[in-house]
């Protein structure tokens, strides 16, 4: 995969995607979509093939010079920083000088595709393949680039809706990422039953299993620290018990937005006891696991 319904290949359409800068940060995706735009034109020219992806560099001084003018080098250090912790960014070096320590910069789309399936669910997930980029030079030394596109912050929220053609399903019935999101779903059905959720089937949970892994792996939307399952669990089962959050956490990826304050509000509540049944099914008892 080496596109995104988040990211956009055209010229005349550069910009961020709101969606997406509601999930990592607005900094970070207009960062994203400036290095999507140059991977595209150095895909065009075959420029920068390294390791099976392509690349594109610069220094911050040079990021700030010739694309956000309108940045301090602090800042774009920090988009960059955060977009690799949120492992959407992939760097490394390949200058053949030494002591040339400009970063290379690639994106990783199966990430970028993981929250795509947290904002849109299953089959609405798209990929761009190609690229309508045709001016600008590519980049053919192995220093600085300078000739990258000016940036747009206009948002763009029009994409295709263009159906998946990978229908394989990520988290199958005994995986515990869709365990917890069935988890969730019982208790959100037992408070409201009337509630809309996804049917039974791994296909159809894959949005909320997907929102439960990240939460598992990196933690709430923009960090890297994840929850243990015990922890996570015990999250769900204080939200669903209080008046005020157990009609506010109605889905696996709202649950992983608000975990941070959940767990907060969770360790404030005094007077909350974590019931700890005697007798469970046994398909979520390794959801008590670390």
């Amino acid at each position: 995969m080496t596109g995104s319904r988040f990211l956009n290949d055209k010229k005349d359409l550069r910009t961020f995607h709101a969606k997406l800068a509601a999930e990592i940060g607005v900094n970070e995706a207009i960062v994203l979509q400036q290095i999507h735009y140059w991977l595209e034109k150095n895909r065009e020219t075959n420029n920068n093939f390294r390791e099976g992806r392509y690349w594109t560099y610069n220094t911050y001084k040079e990021w700030q010079k010739e694309n956000f003018q309108f940045w301090s080098t602090r800042t774009i250090s920090r988009a960059i920083k955060s977009l690799e912790k949120q492992g959407l960014l992939i760097t490394d070096n390949f200058n053949k000088a030494g002591f040339d320590k400009t970063k290379w910069y690639s994106i990783d789309y199966e990430k970028l595709k993981e929250i795509e399936l947290e904002v849109y669910g299953e089959g609405q997930v798209v990929s761009t393949n190609t690229t309508d980029c045709r001016d600008g030079e590519g980049q053919n030394d192995t220093t600085n680039t300078r000739d990258l596109p000016e940036t747009s912050t206009d948002i763009n929220n029009s994409c295709s809706d263009s159906k998946s053609q990978n229908d394989k399903v990520k988290f199958d019935k005994e995986s515990k990422p869709y365990k917890m999101a069935m988890y969730l779903k019982k208790k959100i059905k037992s408070n409201i039953p009337n509630q809309p959720v996804p049917k039974d089937s791994p296909k159809q949970m894959e949005s909320w299993s997907l929102a439960m892994d990240r939460l598992h792996r990196l933690g709430t939307v923009g960090g890297n620290s994840g929850y243990s399952w015990k922890k996570i669990r015990e999250i769900i089962d204080w939200c669903q018990q209080d008046e005020f959050w157990y009609k506010n956490i109605l889905s696996a990826g709202k649950l992983r937005k608000q975990a941070v304050k959940l767990e907060t509000r969770m360790k404030e509540d005094k007077g909350y006891t974590l019931n700890q049944p005697e007798e469970e099914i046994d398909y979520y008892a390794d959801l008590r696991e670390e």
